[in-house]
C-alpha cells in the first residue's frame, strides 16, 4: 500500500497533465475536422470520370497506357467557386518525364487546381503505367540519335 501513496503529489500531477494534453489534442482534432460555418472551405463537389493525361518528354518514342484511365475527384472550397468549375478547369495527370528504366510501374496521380480549391479525395490515388516498348528498344541508337 505504501507504493501507491509514495510520491502521491507527482502521480496526481501526472494524471492531471495527461488529462489536459488529452483534451487539448481532442479539441484541436475536432476543430480542424469540421470547418466553421464562415470558413471558405465549406463546400464540396465531386467530378467523376476525369481522364488522366500522360505527361512525357516531346522526344519520347514509347507509348504509355494507364490503368485505370479515369479518376473521381472530390474538391473542397467556396461553394460559388466550386459550382463555376468545369472539368476542363482541372488538370489530372501522371508525370512520366525522366522515366527510362521501367516497362511497368505505379505512379501517383497529380492534380493542378485553380486557387481557392483543395483536394478532399482522389480515387484512385495512383495508377499502373505500362509502356509498349521494352527498355532495350528505347535505348537503341536509331531511336536516340546522339
Amino acid at each position: 500500500m505504501k507504493g501507491l501513496t509514495h510520491n502521491l503529489g507527482w502521480k496526481l500531477t501526472s494524471v492531471v497533465l495527461a488529462a489536459v494534453v488529452w483534451f487539448a489534442a481532442d479539441y484541436a482534432m475536432r476543430r480542424t475536422a469540421f470547418p466553421s460555418p464562415d470558413s471558405p472551405l465549406r463546400g464540396r463537389r465531386t467530378f467523376k470520370s476525369l481522364p488522366i493525361t500522360i505527361l512525357t518528354a516531346a522526344n519520347e518514342p514509347r507509348h504509355f497506357f494507364v490503368q485505370p484511365s479515369e479518376v473521381t475527384l472530390t474538391l473542397r472550397g467556396d461553394e460559388a467557386l466550386l459550382e463555376s468549375l468545369q472539368p476542363s478547369d482541372l488538370s489530372v495527370f501522371v508525370n512520366l518525364v525522366g522515366i527510362t528504366e521501367a516497362r511497368e510501374l505505379r505512379k501517383t496521380v497529380e492534380v493542378h487546381l485553380p486557387p481557392g480549391v483543395t483536394i478532399y479525395m482522389l480515387v484512385p490515388g495512383d495508377v499502373l503505367v505500362r509502356s509498349d516498348l521494352p527498355l532495350s528498344v528505347t535505348n537503341s541508337p536509331a531511336l536516340n540519335p546522339q
